[in-house]
């Protein structure tokens, strides 16, 4: 009989805000006003904007510590992976007595901290590189940091697909909970805005032009978060009387080479997962 992996923990941080059991209620209201990001420079680039956390602060998630060896999107998943861990009631004897996974999905890691690496030791040469900035610039790096924070001692893996990295990131883990290979795992993603991400995209014209440029062109614009769920066997939640937020039953995953072959590749993946979680298309409310 296959281990039922539930969900009894949720954890996030966004510019929607990171109480997520708000967030549905403000979808009449869309998303915030779009505003320019601030972090960065973007005056030679056609978009200036995006979907910035603005006055974000990791103290004011985990207090006082060293963040010194957390570049943005480490801080962005430890400060969601800490809400997941209180939203879970795992309690630190547990996570002692128990070694807990972190599966993170990212498009990019610590993209610009890797090329400022670069950067420095291209133009003024090795000696003159941080040290310590070497360690963030692997695409684990966050992953391995967030575990390192919380103490997470069980597998620890990172999924690099594009979009999809986070969700893919839950299927895995969900797939390891299933087959008992583990029994509870922290499975999400993290994305840090950064100026690199920003001129490749918008060099590539793939990004929405400010309003007051912009006619019919299709696009998007580039954000920035973490958002991570805490996944269990569902007897060990049932063993500690947690509260069963929901349950993933089935997924799939598909790929379209080309756009006119997106419908069908969609079609074909919602398909594959419902057969996967084994129930009919009129059960979907």
């Amino acid at each position: 009989m296959t281990t039922r992996a539930v969900i009894t923990g949720v954890g996030l941080i966004s510019c929607l805000g990171d109480h997520f059991r708000e967030i549905p209620q403000r979808q009449d209201r869309a998303y915030p006003s779009v505003r320019e990001i601030t972090r960065f420079d973007l005056q030679d680039l056609n978009c200036h904007y995006g979907f910035e956390i603005k006055d974000f602060n990791a103290r004011d998630y985990l207090g006082d510590g060293n963040f010194r060896p957390l570049d943005r999107i480490a801080q962005l998943a430890v400060c969601a992976t800490h809400l997941a861990l209180k939203d879970s009631g795992w309690s630190e004897t547990e996570l002692e007595r128990e070694d807990t996974g972190l599966i993170l999905g990212t498009l990019f890691g610590g993209l610009e901290t890797i090329v400022q690496f670069d950067r420095d030791a291209l133009i003024d040469g090795p000696n003159y590189v941080m040290p310590m900035d070497f360690a963030n610039t692997v695409i684990n790096a966050a992953a391995g940091q967030t575990a390192i924070w919380h103490n997470l001692r069980g597998r620890n893996s990172t999924i690099t697909v594009g979009c999809a990295s986070a969700l893919l990131s839950l299927a895995h883990g969900c797939e390891l909970i299933r087959t008992e290979q583990i029994s509870r795992v922290l499975a999400g993603g993290a994305e840090a805005l950064s100026y690199s991400a920003q001129l490749a995209f918008d060099q590539a014209g793939l990004l929405i032009k400010p309003k007051a440029q912009a006619t019919s062109q299709s696009g998007f614009l580039l954000g920035e978060g973490a958002a991570f769920l805490a996944l269990e066997r569902e007897h060990d939640a049932v063993e500690r009387n947690a509260e069963i937020q929901g349950e993933i039953k089935g997924y799939s995953s598909g790929f379209a080479s080309i756009s006119e072959k997106f419908t069908e590749t969609l079609a074909g993946t919602m398909k594959a997962a419902l057969a996967h979680a084994e129930i009919e298309a009129d059960e979907i409310r």
